[in-house]
């Protein structure tokens, strides 16, 4: 799948995923964006990220480790956050064909294929971040996509950050004009490890968060979680929750559980960041899980809890 795809569908699927990009090569100059501490529910950027390294990704046989190695992952200097995005997202595209053929009569169950968008959902910021300017640069910043946007690259260290004001009101009936809308992260390229963190704020007050983990191990394979706890709902007979989508796949087999918690902006979460054995079942401990998707041979089996 196409990153442009990716886009158009996320936008189409956010009130599915959060119920809550084409890369551009003309861009100009703009001002810096800070980060701030993820406690009290502020996005931080990738300092805080927990420490990984080479013997956090489990494996060590050679076959395993040319899978996802960075020539096989990482194709060209300053475009690492894109090229990641497209390893994580091209691996779950085999599954597409199996996705859409998936029928059944349970309305429970009929958005259970649309849970995998969470995970590229949740990390789409980095298909367009590699272009705010031209060229592989220590650090770029300027606007884009009406965001004031900053990329620093650190050896295997990218750290990123958006930050945007709302202009007007959105056509879901809780987005606002005034809604300061902020993501912050990183990649580390040595570990093939992501991480993004949105709020969404109005007058000082902390409304939407989410926060995307995804870990390519050697092998290819591909853990991530994402969570989210959205905007408060228009209706106040709209039950508020917080979501959560814990997924691990390779190109053969596929597994997401998507599960509850508590509606809290403020809420705190396990990283997955050095757990090379992270399961949707071992991730999704202590949440309230709904349902199970398995992709096993294109043969897709969902289950409720």
């Amino acid at each position: 799948m196409k990153r442009i795809l990716c886009f158009v569908l996320a936008v189409l699927l956010l009130s599915v995923l959060t119920c809550g990009c084409v890369k551009a090569r003309d861009k100009s100059g703009g001002s810096d964006l800070s980060s701030s501490s993820q406690n009290g529910g502020s996005v931080k950027g990738s300092s805080d990220v927990p420490d990984t390294d080479d013997s956090g990704n489990g494996g060590s046989d050679d076959s395993a480790a040319k899978e996802a190695s960075p020539g096989a992952i990482y194709k060209e200097p300053g475009e690492e956050l894109g090229d990641f995005y497209d390893y994580v997202d091209d691996t779950m595209g085999k599954f597409e064909r199996a996705f859409n053929s998936y029928e059944t009569d349970d309305f429970d169950l009929m958005v259970a294929t649309a849970d995998p968008m969470a995970v590229t959902m949740g990390i789409l910021i980095l298909s367009s971040l590699d272009y705010i300017e031209s060229g592989d640069n220590a650090r770029e910043a300027g606007m884009l996509n009406g965001a004031d946007c900053v990329r620093e690259k650190n050896g295997s260290m990218i750290n990123f950050s958006s930050k945007r004001v709302r202009d007007e009101d959105g056509f879901d009936g809780v987005s606002k004009a005034g809604d300061i809308i902020t993501e912050a992260g990183s990649l580390d390229t040595a570990a093939n490890a992501a991480i993004v963190e949105r709020i969404t704020e109005r007058d000082g007050l902390l409304l939407e968060r989410s926060i995307c983990e995804v870990v390519v191990l050697p092998d290819g394979t591909v853990i991530a979680q994402f969570l989210s706890k959205p905007m408060p709902p228009r209706d106040d007979r709209v039950k508020e929750k917080g979501n959560a989508y814990f997924a691990r796949y390779n190109d053969k087999e596929f597994e997401i559980i998507k599960a509850d918690f508590e509606p809290d902006a403020y809420f705190s979460h396990t990283s997955i960041i050095g757990n090379t054995d992270a399961t949707p079942e071992s991730m999704s401990e202590g949440y309230e899980r709904v349902r199970h998707l398995t992709v096993k041979g294109d043969v897709v089996t969902a289950e409720k809890y």
